[in-house]
């Protein structure tokens, strides 16, 4: 009876563990206003693109994606203004013999709006980023999004025309989301 309560709540946990790692449309990971997500490094160096879902192909309408993609959500009910921007760094890459090697990857950045869309044509291109070269950070500013109430996604993927550049490691940085205030309360 304890191998089969063991074997199912494995089979569980992995299950949980793949549908976060996943971060596509259907499943994005929700993203927290002012939060710094860090890089693991060895042996994990999680967040990575190279595990995320590889539906994309346009960014707002103007380059290929070439890599996968992790995203994100965040719903805006027209509460409050967004400060700072979201900045992706692109992180040390796993060399093969359990340490680290310089980062490659090309940073590409999209936010996509519109009632709860997110698709392979990215619904109405909110922002998009895609201004520097191999491991360099892009940045979306916050406050130059349009803050009409609706569900936000926000893609992180690459532009590169060599294999090695299209995915990898990350961390990021978010400024101040437009966030529906959820409950308050005084005690």
């Amino acid at each position: 009876m304890k191998i089969i309560a063991f074997a199912a709540s494995t089979l569980a946990l992995g299950m949980v563990t793949s549908s976060a790692l996943a971060q596509t449309c259907a499943a994005p990971t929700e993203l927290v206003s002012g939060s710094n997500i860090t890089n693991t490094g060895v042996p994990t160096f999680s967040p990575n693109t190279c595990t995320g879902d590889n539906s994309f192909s346009d960014i707002c309408g103007g380059a290929t994606l070439t890599g996968r993609a992790h995203v994100y959500h965040w719903h805006y009910a027209g509460a409050n203004t967004p400060a700072g921007s979201i900045t992706v760094t692109p992180a040390p890459k796993d060399n093969g013999a359990g340490g680290t090697t310089t980062a490659t990857f090309n940073v590409a950045l999209a936010v996509a709006t519109g009632a709860a869309t997110c698709a392979a044509s990215l619904g109405t291109c909110a922002a998009s980023a895609d201004n520097n070269a191999n491991n360099s950070a892009e940045s979306i500013p916050l406050a130059g999004l349009n803050t009409n109430p609706s569900d936000y996604f926000l893609i992180i993927s690459s532009f590169d025309a060599t294999a090695a550049n299209q995915c990898g490691p990350y961390s990021m940085t978010v400024g101040t989301l437009p966030v529906k205030l959820q409950s308050f309360s005084i005690n």
